[in-house]
């Protein structure tokens, strides 16, 4: 699909009425090539995914891009505050994207149940001292995430990894501006 309309566009002039719809089929034939291979990356064998130097905003922005045409799709904005700096961290980047991409799954769930408002995700990445925290705020209803099952597996390869996953919901949704 992407080699089809790249030939395309270079058979178009800049000033034809579809031009910009070209352009546009290209930049989402370009998404759906990244979340393609960011899928194939959670469906290798995790023993394959060494423990290597990471950064975790590249772990953060992996996650991302797997679930981005779902939250583009029902009209979730989803906001990011990653700082400037490197975040270096030692880890699986496979296992540490799969398990941000069960919490966003999570709070996607959320928003969508929540049918009055507009739904909002907020992802944090911020250094602590020598720590880093990884924040996942939602406008959503909030649920009983002791039974959610992608929530004990992103647990447990945070715990692999050293970390907590500490997790709370609100009797009412969080209006985030």
């Amino acid at each position: 699909v992407l080699s089809f309309v790249q030939l395309i566009k270079m058979d178009l002039k800049k000033d034809d009425p579809i031009y910009e719809d070209i352009v546009s089929m290209e930049e989402g034939a370009h998404r759906c090539k990244e979340i393609i291979q960011n899928l194939l990356g959670f469906t290798r064998d995790p023993s394959v995914d060494e423990e290597t130097d990471l950064d975790l905003k590249d772990v953060v922005m992996r996650a991302l891009k797997i679930v981005e045409l779902q939250t583009k799709s029902r009209g979730i904005e989803v906001k990011t505050f990653l700082p400037k700096e490197a975040s270096p961290f030692r880890g699986h980047l496979n296992l540490l994207s799969q398990a941000v991409r069960n919490i966003l799954q999570t709070s996607i769930d959320a928003t969508i149940e929540n049918k009055g408002l507009h739904g909002v995700i907020e992802i944090r990445l911020e250094s602590k001292s020598s720590d880093y925290q990884i924040q996942i705020l939602d406008n959503g209803l909030g649920s009983d995430l002791s039974t959610n099952l992608s929530l004990s597996v992103a647990g447990q390869i945070i715990h692999d990894h050293g970390g907590n996953l500490e997790l709370s919901t609100q009797a009412k949704p969080l209006r985030l501006a």
